[in-house]
């Protein structure tokens, strides 16, 4: 049993998501723009996947053949769910690709009340699927994305102290000017700026 919950844990912080009967398509690879998300910020979600013993039939002239629905969380909020089918066989029968990868993606924002640490953001993929006899069936996968929510980073010196950093900038504007005004009294009398019209 300890085993059984070591490797799941490993598995979560490696970054793989659980798929529940997968059918067509398998999870190769679960990535973030960032290794963390912070309360109050964003992180996009990367999930490929593959076809392993079938193929996902692209009609041109349909308007929609894959969809991510992602279910929120408490102290989350998720938008701009995209699904790419691409690995494309060439040529096409007809009107109709024949695809053996999905990428779906998706943008997770952290509320600064969402409590640290690992959570699992669920998620469902629909997509239609050939098989290599040619049954054509709409498939639903379900996912299980980790995701490790951390604090943001605390406030620097100058952050907690904006009078401090104004007068330093305006005592190095003055400094700039003290230096700058002679070198260009010098060089003009020296004849390196020309003032002609």
């Amino acid at each position: 049993m300890r085993l059984w919950v070591s490797l799941t844990v490993m598995l979560a912080f490696a970054g793989v998501a659980c798929a529940q009967d997968s059918g067509c398509l398998t999870v190769k690879k679960i990535s973030a723009s960032h290794h963390a998300l912070q309360q109050g910020g964003d992180i996009e979600l990367n999930v490929k996947l593959s076809a392993e013993h079938c193929s996902l039939p692209i009609d041109v002239k349909a308007p929609r053949t894959a969809a991510l629905s992602v279910q929120d969380q408490e102290g989350f909020q998720t938008y701009l769910p995209v699904v790419e089918i691409n690995d494309f066989e060439n040529p096409p029968v007809g009107s109709t690709w024949m695809a053996h990868a999905v990428t779906a993606r998706f943008t997770l924002h952290a509320f600064r009340e969402a409590s640290v640490g690992q959570h699992t953001i669920p998620a469902t993929l629909t997509y239609t699927a050939q098989d290599a006899n040619g049954n054509v069936a709409s498939q639903t996968l379900a996912l299980n994305i980790p995701v490790k929510v951390i604090e943001p980073p605390k406030p620097g010196f100058w952050d907690e102290h904006p009078e401090a950093r104004q007068r330093l900038v305006t005592t190095g504007e003055v400094l700039l000017v003290i230096v700058a005004m002679p070198v260009f009294i010098i060089g003009n009398i020296l004849g390196f700026y020309r003032w002609d019209c």
